[in-house]
């Protein structure tokens, strides 16, 4: 008599078997969220251009419609901050280069309009839904550490400067000082016009502020440390309009500063890199 065969019992997986299987779900867990994460800061690299340009164009329209104060000019560059009184009254005024952009882009009201009193700027709304802010940056452009939104205040955004200029972009300002009533910078010299510029390509006019500066970081200046919100590098505006992104231990060198930040000399003699 034939004794039935017992079925064998299903085989289950081996301890090695499912460390294998959780290692490669981890692995591709982890190559899933690399992609999005580039993926998301690619898409704010692109925000940032977008802010960078509209950015340009504000202030490529206050320099060919000029702005009713004592000492901006339609064709000059501005300070990227300063002093003047506004046309038909004797009420002096204090900004700087946003405050500036803000009120041609409807963004703020200068003194006198709109109910606004006092010597500064209103801006109106949230300033991190504005082309002022930096989608690149973790600081959120206009509010104090505390998170506390300071720009729609008639006061601000002079009570804590170093806060305002955190999270934004930055103004060359050897394109203009800083501006007493007269329009003469800090050291004397009178504005700079648009014809004083031979090399718009090669001549930064915005570039990311840098978040981790101890002071006010809306302008830059010879000494200003570059330090850019992607892969080591910053994004910056030229005259001409367009925008590049140059490798912060370029922009870091004399020479780096010399050829991007003067407005003349000699070694701006190359033709800038594709546009966005």
């Amino acid at each position: 008599m034939k004794t039935p065969l017992s079925k064998p019992s299903p085989r289950g997986f081996t301890l090695v078997e499912l460390l294998v299987v959780i290692a490669i779900i981890i692995a591709l867990a982890a190559l899933t969220f690399t992609s999005a994460k580039r993926g998301v800061q690619a898409s704010k690299a692109s925000k940032t251009v977008t802010n960078l340009k509209g950015l340009g164009a504000a202030i490529q329209g206050v320099l060919g419609e000029g702005v009713p104060m004592s000492n901006i000019r339609p064709g000059f560059y501005f300070g990227y901050s300063g002093t003047g009184k506004l046309a038909g009254n004797d009420a002096t005024v204090e900004y700087d280069w946003s405050d500036l952009c803000a009120a041609y882009l409807d963004m703020a009201d200068r003194p006198g309009e709109n109910g606004v009193s006092g010597s500064f700027f209103e801006w109106r709304g949230d300033p991190m839904k504005t082309p002022f802010q930096n989608p690149l940056s973790d600081h959120k452009f206009g509010y104090d550490n505390r998170g506390n939104g300071r720009l729609p205040d008639t006061i601000t955004p002079r009570a804590n400067p170093r806060n305002f200029s955190k999270g934004g972009f930055a103004y060359n300002s050897l394109l203009g000082g800083v501006f007493d009533e007269r329009g003469r910078d800090q050291d004397g010299q009178p504005p700079i016009s648009e014809s004083n510029i031979k090399y718009p390509d090669s001549t930064i006019m915005l570039a990311e502020s840098r978040d981790s500066d101890k002071g006010i970081s809306n302008f830059l200046e010879r000494n200003t440390k570059f330090e850019g919100n992607y892969k080591k590098q910053t994004h910056c505006l030229f005259v001409d309009g367009h925008v590049e992104l140059i490798a912060d231990r370029i922009l870091n060198t004399q020479r780096g500063k010399d050829f991007y930040m003067e407005i003349d000399g000699e070694a701006k003699l190359r033709k800038p890199k594709k546009d966005f």
